[in-house]
């Protein structure tokens, strides 16, 4: 009876849990075809992931993605957006910035997490050498992460973790309601027997 119960409350576990999953963004098939969204942008997916900007300067070279052209000498520079390819939540955990002179060395990069279209987080990094950047913990559990320079950019081996769903409430009645009955069903089965 003991090891039904110790069954039953690790299903409970397993069901009521959501698990997470890490991944590297590494840019390594850079020759894959760039999807046009309706709006015009390039996406580039990878791991379950979409970065996408205006596609006209979206560049991956040398497993990397270059950002930060400017369409003129005076307009903004380039903004990509990364998100879960089917929504979902994510957390951005680090990122390479590769040095790669646009002959506009200096400069920021700015990156912006995003819940549901709401600025949640932000943090500012400064261009000119390469390095690796420690994302915050206030960018946990976003929808999307923008990354925009004020001078050229690279990004590169961009870390993400992925939380699996968790079950709705209706699940989890039911999963309680299910175990118990289970488990007298399985006494009731005994006792007969």
């Amino acid at each position: 009876m003991k090891k039904l119960f110790a069954a039953l409350a690790a299903a409970a576990a397993l069901a009521m849990g959501g698990a997470s999953h890490a991944d590297v963004l590494s840019f390594t098939e850079p020759t894959t075809p760039l999807v046009f969204d309706s709006a015009g942008n390039a996406v580039y997916t990878e791991g379950g992931f979409a970065l996408s900007g205006p596609s006209v300067p979206f560049l991956l070279i040398g497993e990397m993605l270059v950002g930060g052209i400017r369409d003129d000498i005076n307009g903004p520079t380039t903004s990509f957006s990364l998100a879960a390819v089917g929504g979902g939540a994510f957390s951005p955990l680090s990122f390479d910035y590769p040095f790669f002179d646009l002959g506009d060395l200096a400069g920021n990069l700015s990156v912006t997490g995003l819940l549901n279209g709401t600025q949640v987080a932000s943090q500012v990094f400064s261009l000119g050498a390469s390095g690796n950047a420690a994302i915050g913990a206030g960018f946990a559990n976003l929808t999307s992460v923008s990354f925009n320079g004020t001078s050229g950019f690279t990004l590169d081996n961009i870390g993400v973790q992925t939380l699996a769903p968790v079950p709705e409430t209706a699940t989890v009645v039911l999963t309680g309601v299910g175990l118990p009955g289970l488990a007298l069903h399985a006494r009731r089965r005994r006792r007969s027997a």
